[in-house]
């Protein structure tokens, strides 16, 4: 060997004379590899992530595996998931941390406009859970949405991710440079979005025509890339990529097998262009990743986990390619440290706060929902918990933020996007009490005053409800707010004696309100009501002996309240309490036509109910509860100013919820109870609920309340929460009526 090398050395190609014609050639090529490789490009890495919903969280296990084999990812493209993962990561998260992300969201809640009902102020806390569809009315028209969605917590969670990115005007400016894809609306082109606030241009991406309503960005309305460029790998390549790993997660075009319902059929006719898109684009890739999830659809977001293994399974595949790949990146540049964003900040100074997209609104109604002093420091569960208010006060459709940072600080833009002033909304529930009932819905919005709200309804059943209110805010600190209300009702109230019926009674009446309040935030007040009402009573089992056969009063009544409620949500709560206790003074109840008196009383009572979560049982709720109420003076004639306990529950008029019950069967002038259960989630929205009550009960004034016999009793409900509303069935018993009553409902009550 010594002696080839001098040889070699002497006469670099003297030595191809020694050996035979083949192996000369295969010598040729051992050494010039060295230079030939020195002779290619370095490769510039490209990304292209496609789109497929919930099926793009297969993207973090292929960038899972690419971390592992070591290549650099010097630009990415994505559209729709696949631009949120690859947004992500080219601001500079890992994979580890979008693997995270992707187990800890609630997916059915980030795709969803619905906040918390902390994030509402109390006034509309009583208007949430009511309708199943509502429509904006513009210019006296009523309109079908742009979407389901807008797509408000998905904006929200975006801004908060995009935090180092805010300044960011020029995406290829970023720690990797990136593009994301959408299609302009008015004419199914592709936009390349390369410029702008970068969650805006991740919220139109991912924009899915009629779940999400369109995005106005520069003069274009955007919805989904899908409809126009699904796998945008030719936008990768323009950012500067000669290298370009591609991951498809899309569907394929349906075979004609499968093609045996509308469903398919219709995502087959939208399918055609985009199917022949993704083979061209395909074309361009050096590596092509496609995952095999075909038993998954683009709204699975409950395998996170499955999704997330199976891109991974599929980039393994390709592993001998990413590695020489990753050796090859590795002999031609420098290594360069990954920009890490910063993950737990604790604070941000705010010097000052603009507001952007006002018309019909002002500037003061935002501030006074913000609540925010400044300048201060905040930490961004503030800043979030700021901008739901906003959103909570139903003005707006859309609430984000940008922060902007110049030489005199940090400012926060908070951005709207305005509601129609003006809503028609539906509702519907059927209850055993009054069977199927449709509630009618007129929301109108600045009327008279900025932040004024009136409602015109109409409850069509049984028995009809008909009535408008108005709620007028005064924007001030502390905020007072006052309002008024008048409608008509008409219900059945039904005593028993020994589980017959003694007495029915058709009862109609007409309470007309004024009210004043002070709203210290968006889960406590305290306030004076005063009403007048006009009552109607009919009896349904007519008896010669009784004299109030049919009689109409007039009653005039002061109450002072305390109120607080902080329910995460109304049906099935997680967390929370609501409080309400209130002192009232019946000033007089006289009959219309004779003008007799019948006296003065008073009535005070307390109510609380809280949902505790358990720790280290994320599944199970603790629940307990008490009512205490008590009439002094003289015994009211009318149903509005007794206790009842019954199969509903509604502590604020007074109906206090006992199992074994039917609907208002069961009077007091004085009554306690108390309640404790659990709640247990084994599915995802799919509720098993247990609870105890205990009760004493004064009908008469003729014994104390501690020598009335003891009551109790319980109640199991199965239920679940559905996209119209809440469905659960609820078997109950006590031990004063000693039989087993169920309780049938569907749909939000009103």
């Amino acid at each position: 060997m010594e002696r080839l090398q001098l040889y070699f050395n002497r006469n670099p190609f003297g030595i191809l004379k020694k050996i035979p014609h083949k192996m000369a050639f295969v010598w040729l090529l051992i050494f010039a590899l060295p230079f030939i490789s020195m002779a290619q490009p370095c490769p510039k890495v490209g990304l292209a992530l496609s789109g497929g919903g919930a099926k793009g969280l297969a993207h973090i296990g292929v960038l899972k595996v690419l971390e592992e084999a070591g290549v650099k990812v010097d630009y990415i493209s994505g559209n729709s998931m696949g631009g949120i993962v690859g947004g992500l990561y080219a601001v500079g998260y890992d994979a580890a941390f979008l693997e995270d992300l992707a187990r800890k969201t609630n997916w059915p809640d980030l795709l969803s406009d619905h906040i918390s009902r902390r994030g509402f102020s109390l006034e509309e806390k009583d208007e949430q859970e009511k309708y199943a569809a509502v429509f904006p009315i513009i210019n006296g028209h009523l309109k079908i949405p742009g979407g389901l969605l807008s797509g408000q917590n998905l904006s929200l969670l975006l801004c908060r991710l995009t935090w180092p990115a805010h300044i960011v005007n020029d995406f290829s400016k970023m720690p990797t440079p990136f593009v994301c894809v959408a299609t302009d609306l008015s004419n199914g082109q592709v936009v390349d979005l390369k410029h702008g606030f970068l969650p805006d241009a991740l919220r139109a991406s991912m924009a899915i025509p009629t779940i999400f309503t369109p995005v106005k960005l520069n003069g274009k309305l955007l919805v989904d890339g899908l409809l126009s460029r699904n796998f945008p790998v030719q936008e990768v390549k323009d950012l500067g990529a000669n290298y370009i790993i591609g991951v498809d997660v899309g569907a394929p075009l349906y075979k004609t097998k499968d093609l045996n319902n509308m469903f398919n059929i219709v995502d087959q006719t939208f399918s055609f262009r985009n199917a022949q898109d993704v083979k061209q684009q395909s074309k361009l890739c050096n590596i092509l990743i496609k995952p095999d999830l075909r038993n998954y659809a683009p709204f699975d977001f409950g395998n996170v986990d499955s999704l997330i293994a199976i891109g991974e399974q599929a980039a393994r595949k390709h592993w001998d390619e990413l590695v020489k790949l990753a050796r090859w990146q590795k002999r031609c540049r420098k290594p360069e440290p990954r920009f890490i964003p910063l993950l737990n900040i604790d604070s941000i100074y705010i010097e000052k706060i603009k507001i952007k997209g006002l018309k019909n609104t002002t500037r003061k109604l935002v501030l006074s929902r913000l609540g925010m002093d400044v300048p201060a420091w905040v930490t961004p569960k503030e800043v979030e918990q700021a901008i739901n208010r906003v959103y909570g006060s139903k003005f707006y459709e859309r609430v984000t933020y940008r922060l902007q940072s110049d030489p005199t600080g940090t400012t926060l833009i908070v951005r709207v996007l305005e509601r129609s002033k003006n809503y028609f909304k539906l509702g519907f529930h059927y209850t055993t009490n009054d069977h199927s009932a449709l509630l009618l819905n007129l929301t109108l919005r600045n009327l008279v005053f900025e932040g004024s709200r009136w409602n015109l309804m109409a409850k069509l059943s049984e028995f009809p409800k008909f009535g408008f209110s108005h709620f007028f805010h005064l924007n001030r600190k502390p905020a007072l707010g006052s309002g008024f209300s008048a409608f008509i009702e008409r219900f059945r109230f039904t005593r028993f004696t020994s589980n017959k019926i003694k007495e029915e009674y058709d009862y109609r009446r007409i309470p007309i309100t004024l009210r004043l309040a002070t709203l210290f935030s968006n889960d406590y007040a305290f306030g004076l009501a005063l009403r007048r009402q006009y009552s109607y009573i009919t009896s349904l089992i007519y008896d010669p002996d009784l004299q109030d056969y049919k009689d109409s009063f007039l009653a005039d009544r002061a109450t002072f309240f305390i109120r607080a409620d902080t329910y995460d949500r109304l049906y099935f709560t997680h967390s929370g309490i609501q409080f309400f206790a209130c002192a009232g003074h019946i000033f007089h109840i006289q009959r219309i036509h004779s003008r007799q008196p019948y006296g003065k009383f008073q009535r005070y009572s307390v109510s609380l109910r809280q949902y505790l979560p358990l720790p280290k049982m994320e599944h199970l709720t603790f629940i307990r509860g008490f009512f205490v109420g008590s009439i002094q003076g003289k015994r009211p004639i009318l149903p509005d100013y007794l206790f009842f306990l019954s199969n509903t529950d509604n502590p604020r008029e007074n109906v206090v919820g006992f199992p074994g019950y039917h609907f208002l069967e069961r009077q007091a002038l004085q009554l306690i109870t108390a309640e404790i259960g659990f709640q247990y989630e084994p599915w995802t929205e799919r509720f098993a609920i247990l609870k105890f009550h205990a009760a004493r009960v004064r009908e008469y004034w003729d014994k104390s309340l501690w020598t009335r016999p003891f009551i109790y009793g319980f109640e199991f409900t199965m239920g679940a929460r559905m996209p119209v509303g809440p469905l659960y069935l609820t078997l109950s018993y006590n031990s004063d009526k000693k039989q087993l009553l169920g309780y049938f409902n569907f749909g939000y009550n009103f």
